[in-house]
């Protein structure tokens, strides 16, 4: 027997059940699932019934539920397989009903797979009346499995030829329960779960079906929000235009905004296009008194001026937006703004203290929300960072990173290693803003995003230099100018600060100079002062190395400014320490005798 069962235990111990069933005589099955079979196969008849009932529920299965599909009590039955060992008692999800539990997975798929294709879908559809009755006022909490059953009823009629008006109902009724689900999980942060959910639900919905609109707009959200760009874009498209057809403006409006959204991170767009749209809806919103139109639309719009560097502006309109998501009750509109909004906060003019006094209030008011948590942790990282607490900004960005992992927010964890970067740069050690933004760049090609990876790469670029390895950042930078398009203002301050530091290098100081300065312009239309300070920064070094000592201090001096505006301790330090070594040392009278 040990030899037959080739040393798997389930094979062993339903081989003993069967020989102990009808003897050693009988004939030994070739495989697991055939050997499960054939015990299945020597129930009687009311014993079968009862597996193949429970089999329809899942490996855990209720007392009450078999008993309902049987439309028999199963409990004499049950008691016992119980008994044969196919099934053990199990804690029950449900008050006042008994639960069971397969013995092993594959005992359950070899039951439910026994089962006839028409009488599964019978039985799927009869469960999920008896979970709606179980659940009662818990309805909500068990949607997507009350979807899930009557999507397999749905199907199975459909593999056995014309569904008819009952197939097409329960496909209404799941494509329901499936979209509701799936918009708890998209609120609740879940986009993976959401995801799934709505692409099952619109596929269900009969295309010209009004109620397929809003979870195909939902679906286009979550599609962009796992960076699944082409496909999100298409399904938005595909919303603007069933919307258009079926006269839902509304619903049109808010795929035409989503899309920008989509494309603006795509490449394909533009944060112009994006902010222009954003306020046509937001007008058209205020007209219609539709505060969750606004917040949706003033939410975007505040993502555009992120993204241009207006951060006071973006500001402004993520407040603006948060109230208008908090009257919408919106509550997923009103996380994700706040993500926008703490951005806003984190780059722009406002003092680093100021800053972190805001974002220890959102964790503590927002604190069951992971993406919150998760942003309102980076930014408390980066006022640490600028604050010279090292210790402390390392310990929230790993705070961070593991709320990122645990959303499954792969893009969001690897893009969290530029801000790491950035504070270890602040802090002094490239080294260790290399090794991070490596580990993202490798994050985001594992997973096929390499086109997200030009803003690491060039921060990549900086820390590389700032090790004075000139020609390998050379090379990184040449690469980032090609991939990344020109409206990424940031990044090509970034690529013309380092461009300049290497040019400085080689003492080609004419170029360096009129790229240095020419930085220092782009930096007068943004209000992200660190990056501001640094163009003068780096004008500062170019002019110093270039032998032009006072006009490197008045440079040093803006930046200083700056730093001291937005409270970056570090940085702050770093300029002081530059304006010292341009100041000649107060000459002795001892000293002045001597060299006379």
């Amino acid at each position: 027997m040990l030899h037959t069962a080739g040393g798997n235990p389930l094979f062993a111990e339903e081989l003993a059940a069967l020989i102990s069933e009808e003897g050693a005589e009988s004939e030994i099955p070739p495989s697991l699932r055939a050997l499960l079979g054939a015990r299945l196969d020597r129930l009687p008849d009311a014993e079968r019934t009862a597996l193949e009932c429970a089999a329809i529920e899942g490996e855990l299965f209720h007392r009450g539920a078999a008993s309902w599909l049987a439309e028999r009590d199963l409990s004499p039955e049950l008691g016992v397989l119980a008994g044969k060992q196919f099934i053990r008692a199990a804690q029950a999800q449900f008050a006042d009903y008994a639960a069971f539990r397969f013995r092993h997975i594959l005992v359950r798929e070899a039951a439910y797979s026994a089962t006839a294709k028409r009488q599964r879908a019978t039985l799927h559809a009869r469960f999920a009346n008896w979970l709606e009755q179980a659940a009662g006022e818990r309805v909500a909490e068990v949607e997507e499995i009350l979807g899930h059953h009557l999507e397999r009823a749905y199907r199975l009629r459909a593999e056995l030829g014309p569904v008819g008006d009952e197939g097409s109902r329960l496909a209404a009724r799941a494509a329901e329960r499936l979209a509701r689900a799936g918009a708890r999980a998209l609120d609740r942060g879940d986009v993976g779960a959401a995801t799934k959910m709505l692409a099952r639900a619109t596929e269900l919905f009969r295309e010209d079906d009004p109620a397929r609109l809003e979870p195909l707009l939902q679906l286009g959200t979550a599609l962009g929000k796992v960076a699944d760009f082409a496909r999100a874009e298409a399904v938005l498209i595909e919303a603007s235009e069933c919307a258009r057809a079926a006269g839902e403006l509304r619903v049109a409006l808010l795929a035409g905004i989503e899309r920008e959204y989509v494309r603006s991170f795509a490449g394909s767009g533009s944060p112009e296009q994006l902010l222009t749209t954003a306020q046509q809806a937001a007008a058209e919103f205020e007209r219609t008194n539709d505060d969750s139109g606004q917040a949706r639309a003033l939410g975007r719009a505040c993502v555009a001026l992120v993204q241009f560097l207006r951060l006071e502006e973006a500001e402004n309109a993520g407040e603006s937006a948060l109230l208008h998501a908090r009257r919408a009750g919106a509550r997923a509109d009103e996380l994700e703004i706040l993500e926008w909004l703490m951005c806003a906060l984190m780059w722009g003019p406002r003092p680093a203290d100021t800053v972190g006094s805001r974002l220890e209030r959102f964790l503590r008011d927002y604190a069951g929300s992971l993406p919150v948590q998760w942003i309102a942790l980076i930014g408390l990282a980066q006022v640490a960072g600028m604050q010279g607490d090292l210790e402390r900004a390392r310990a929230s960005f790993a705070a961070s990173k593991r709320i990122t992992a645990k959303l499954g927010l792969t893009v969001n964890l690897a893009g969290t290693s530029m801000q790491v970067a950035e504070v270890e740069l602040w802090a002094g050690d490239p080294a260790a803003a290399e090794r991070d933004l490596r580990s993202g760049i490798a994050l985001l090609e594992k997973i096929g995003a390499d086109d997200m990876t030009s803003s690491l790469a060039t921060l990549l670029a900086v820390s590389i230099c700032a090790q004075g390895r000139y020609d390998e950042a050379e090379a990184i930078i040449v690469a980032s100018e090609q991939a990344q398009p020109s409206r990424d203002l940031e990044n090509q301050i970034l690529i013309g600060q380092t461009r300049a530091r290497i040019l400085a290098s080689r003492r080609e100081f004419a170029e360096s100079q009129r790229i240095a300065r020419k930085m220092v312009e782009q930096g007068e239309n943004i209000d992200r002062l660190s990056v501001h300070a640094e163009s003068f920064m780096t004008l500062a070094d170019v002019l110093r190395l270039a032998g032009r000592p006072n006009e490197s201090g008045a440079a040093a001096q803006s930046a200083l400014g700056l730093f001291e505006r937005k409270g970056n301790v570090v940085c702050a330090t770093r300029a002081r320490r530059l304006l010292a070594d341009l100041t000649p040392a107060p000459v002795s009278v001892t000293d002045a005798s001597v060299r006379m």
